[in-house]
């Protein structure tokens, strides 16, 4: 008899995590809130994200949206010392990892440019989020619905 090793996906959601007018900085930026992977226990995560430049037309040479992750081991540590929701965050001290995504907003006049993209994380863990931060030379563009986050989980299954 043989067995076969198939993926069982679970449903796209979306990622709590407010980005419309998320002002430039390198240590200062959003975090999500916390995803509670304890139940699902998916042990692949597919991102997938969409941002919207502001309106300026400002030159942004080699200036990116970066994505950290942040892991909770289901109890009171958390990485980064990020909390359970979606709010502003600020690394202290300073982050000396990279992050897991770098969109890149290259060139000039980029005003209202869509980036989107994904990446993977593996084995997230208990719970786990997302952190942002952008040095794009301007806020993202002001409009909630510019911008998202989603997430698709998934599990190997052998049948």
């Amino acid at each position: 008899m043989s067995t076969t090793t198939k993926a069982l996906y679970g449903s796209s959601t979306a990622l709590t995590i407010t980005l419309a007018s998320l002002a430039a900085g390198t240590i200062v930026g959003r975090q999500s809130t916390l995803v509670d992977n304890t139940t699902n226990a998916f042990s692949i995560i597919h991102v997938y994200y969409k941002f919207t430049l502001g309106a300026l037309a400002v030159s942004r040479p080699k200036n990116a949206i970066n994505i950290y992750p942040f892991f909770n081991d289901g109890g009171s540590h958390t990485d980064y010392g990020a909390g359970a929701s979606d709010a502003a965050f600020t690394f202290t001290p300073p982050l000396l990892i990279p992050p897991v995504a770098s969109v890149l907003a290259l060139g000039d006049t980029l005003a209202s440019l869509v980036l989107q993209g994904s990446f993977t994380l593996i084995n997230p863990g208990p719970k786990w989020g997302l952190i942002v931060t952008q040095n794009t030379g301007d806020v993202l563009d002001a409009t909630a619905g510019n911008h998202w986050i989603k997430f698709v989980g998934e599990n190997q299954i052998t049948a």
